[in-house]
């Protein structure tokens, strides 16, 4: 009932997360596992309420919005569009896509095992899109060992890094390239990705060469954030550079006909790259 009072209320209204994590604070342990329901008709379990990512869900219902919607209105305009989120966490993205997106085949990819185990739960927990959604346990790089270590907080369930950013322990993650991946699932053609893994994108999209140098490469949503890239020890826009030499035209997401001119260097971005001609 709380969530659901909460949701009544724009995103973006004023005021809004600061009444509700000073209310969330009274009333609830905000450290304790918790299941609510929200937009889309999706059900959530949410390890806790701390984390951005489940406090927004449990408040306004979904996490990026903008993101889900722009996602949602690009694979709807193809036919059977098949959709690949990597770096799902516990799927507030692909979730919603699924149910956004009646047609479509979406393939998840996250690497910490803890937070895998509530993707995995959140995919079962909606019937209605779980035969629709498939979900892998692996850490995307290009990296040629079998395994890597992979940090992830238990409280910061949005954090999760190939680097001892957020916490110093380490667990040991099959590693996968995007190629291997698309192979492993049998996946004939790709309309889209999103991606967000800490600042490892410029190693994700190396491995996958064959997938992004096509001529009808998939179009790819995804973040820059100047320091995630440094703790990653990549050079900056390391990842943007990495799709302009396949290819891409790389813009804004708020605005994806006007082509950045040159790669951004500094603070953060919601980026789009595509190598479908402007419209």
């Amino acid at each position: 009932m709380l969530a659901q009072f909460f949701q009544r209320f724009p995103e973006r209204l004023r005021g809004k997360q600061r009444v509700a994590r000073a209310v969330l604070g009274l009333l609830l342990d905000r450290s304790a596992p918790v299941a609510v329901n929200g937009r889309h008709g999706i059900r959530y379990q949410l390890p806790n309420l701390v984390e951005n990512v489940g406090f927004d869900i449990f408040i306004n219902g979904v996490v990026e919005g903008e993101t889900i919607a722009f996602i949602a209105q690009h694979l709807n305009a193809r036919a059977e569009p098949v959709f690949l989120d990597l770096g799902a966490n516990i799927g507030g993205i692909c979730l919603p896509v699924a149910t956004l997106c009646p047609t479509a085949a979406v393939y998840c990819v996250e690497a910490s095992p803890r937070v895998f185990d509530y993707l995995q739960r959140n995919v079962v927990g909606n019937p209605h899109i779980s035969k629709k959604v498939h979900v892998t346990h692996a850490a995307l790089s290009n990296s040629t060992e079998a395994t890597l270590d992979f940090y992830s907080p238990d409280d910061a369930y949005g954090k999760g890094s190939l680097s001892a950013v957020f916490t110093k322990q380490a667990t040991r993650v099959n590693a996968l390239s995007l190629d291997q991946f698309v192979r492993n699932n049998q996946i004939s053609k790709v309309d889209l990705i999103k991606i967000d893994v800490e600042g490892y994108e410029a190693q994700v999209f190396a491995s996958g060469e064959h997938l992004l140098s096509a001529p009808d490469a998939p179009d790819i949503v995804f973040e820059y954030c100047d320091w995630a890239e440094k703790l990653a020890n990549n050079s900056i826009s390391a990842s943007q550079q990495i799709l302009q030499r396949f290819g891409y035209r790389i813009c804004r997401m708020d605005d994806p006909r006007l082509e950045l001119k040159a790669p951004l260097t500094e603070g953060f971005a919601m980026l789009f790259a595509t190598k479908r001609p402007s419209s």
